[in-house]
């Protein structure tokens, strides 16, 4: 087994510690409100890939706030009650190669304004408004791949694309934006500069650029971070991107306001995972704090009906929204490994089982127990090895009594003394909260996440600058 030189001292003394480190790092985040917990949402690229319209989006939106399906405690809610609220275009919006280009150029004229595809997205601004009457957020793409445009940044063409990029972000009414990394536009501050100047409201900001050698150093421009190559739709690039996040936890790099993100959830999407690997990729996700951005078919009812009980367990967002010093990472892995493959050519080498663990607040931890192996495989969490479980020692005896609740299942265990063991499946996860006081339901407040705000739209003076592209 191989742990973490984590934690020997009390558990309460190490948060204290975590805690006063991170609210010095909070310095290091837009001090705009944003991302204080792990944005939820859904895009558009894992479902349509470059093959997406508007009457798509429309019907995503419709599909966000639909009260078809109960939670687990018997309530009818929408994907937008438990606070996946905001919709995000991908690429492929943009009108490649137009003849509007400037020299050079494949979708930004010579003003520097993008020019849209108007056979795919006749109204983006249309499109928009549809999802603020629904009570949902939409999010837009830039710096994009399909086409991109390498402009001059010594010659100012990329300040002007970036300017009129904003304008149009905020003419067509989105309130948040994915900065990719293939066009040239790749100046954050720059980005930050014009959403400061030409928006009354924040704007939440992806930054997709993983090869990006400060990344980890704080977020002054942005709200989350992408660790990680594109994820692809089978276990090896699951595993593979949720390792991403370890170096930036384990630096304290991911706090409140400066989310690493492992890329969107594959969760639902061609039925390439099986239960047992969809299970593992919502629960890896959630447990490390990263963004749960769905981009499956929210209308297909079989598909909805597969992974219904994974997205809206609200225990699980919950574990993904607490933040009480740190993000979540793991703890002790396997030196035993297993080389996961994928149909595609992809591998990776993972450990055969690793631990996860995350304090969630008042007593609580939260751990995972990860099963890459071929095999289902006996998984025991020895409580005395998890940081933040605080076990009193005295004479040589150690007393780690604590309650144990399986989030999956919404089940009290009972009480356990030193250590829980379980038999995982392979490719599977055992979730489960250790509490001192007893076993407690861990309580979602989903509130930031559904503040739809149509002021970001009507706040914003359209410009005539824009009426080429609008």
């Amino acid at each position: 087994m191989i742990r973490t030189n984590l934690r020997r001292a009390p558990a309460m003394i190490i948060l204290f510690c975590l805690i006063v480190v991170s609210i010095s790092l909070f310095a290091i985040a837009k001090d705009d409100g944003l991302a204080l917990k792990p944005p939820l949402g859904w895009r558009s690229w894992n479902l349509f890939e470059g093959n997406v319209h508007q009457n798509e989006i429309v019907a995503i939106m419709d599909g966000m706030v639909k009260r078809t399906r109960k939670n687990w405690n018997g309530k009818l809610v929408s994907l937008c009650d438990l606070g996946y609220c905001d919709v995000g275009l991908d690429d492929t919006w943009q009108a490649c190669n137009s003849p509007k280009a400037a020299k050079g150029m494949h979708y930004h004229d010579a003003k520097g304004n993008p020019l849209v595809n108007l056979d795919r997205f006749p109204s983006l601004l249309n499109m928009t408004n549809h999802g603020k009457k629904l009570g949902l957020k939409a999010g837009w793409y830039s710096n994009n791949c399909a086409c991109n445009d390498q402009c001059n940044e010594e010659t100012g063409e990329c300040d002007m694309q970036i300017r009129q990029d904003v304008k149009a972000l905020l003419q067509y009414g989105f309130s948040s934006l994915k900065i990719d990394g293939c066009g040239n536009e790749k100046n954050l501050t720059v980005w930050d500069k014009y959403i400061t100047e030409f928006s009354k409201k924040p704007i939440l900001v992806e930054h997709c650029q993983a090869n990006d050698k400060n990344l980890g150093n704080g977020c002054p421009s942005y709200h989350f971070y992408r660790t990680s190559s594109d994820i692809r739709n089978n276990y090896a690039s699951i595993m593979h991107n949720l390792a991403s996040i370890e170096k930036y936890r384990a630096t304290n790099s991911s706090y409140p306001g400066c989310w690493a993100y492992a890329d969107m959830l594959q969760v639902g999407v061609r039925h390439g995972l099986n239960l047992a690997e969809t299970r593992s990729h919502f629960a890896g996700w959630a447990i490390v704090s990263s963004p749960l951005v769905l981009s499956h078919d929210v209308n297909n009812d079989t598909v909805m009906d597969s992974v219904w009980d994974i997205i809206s367990n609200t225990e699980i967002i919950a574990i993904n929204q607490a933040y009480v010093g740190e993000s979540g990472g793991v703890y002790d892995s396997s030196t035993e490994k297993t080389v996961l493959y994928a149909r595609d050519g992809f591998r990776f080498e993972a450990p055969v089982h690793q631990y996860l663990s995350k304090p969630i607040g008042k007593n609580q931890v939260a751990v995972l127990l990860m099963n890459s192996g071929n095999e289902t495989r006996e998984l025991t969490a020895n409580f005395d090895d998890i940081p933040y479980v605080d076990c009193t020692h005295s004479h040589g005896t150690s007393h780690c009594d604590f309650s144990v609740r399986d989030v999956w299942n919404h089940k009290n265990l009972g009480r356990f003394r030193d250590s829980w063991t379980v038999s995982v499946q392979s490719h599977d996860t055992a979730f489960i909260i250790l509490d001192r006081a007893g076993t407690r339901t861990i309580r979602y407040d989903n509130k930031e996440h559904q503040q739809a705000d149509a002021t970001y739209q009507s706040e914003y003076k359209l410009d005539p600058t824009l009426e080429s592209v609008v």
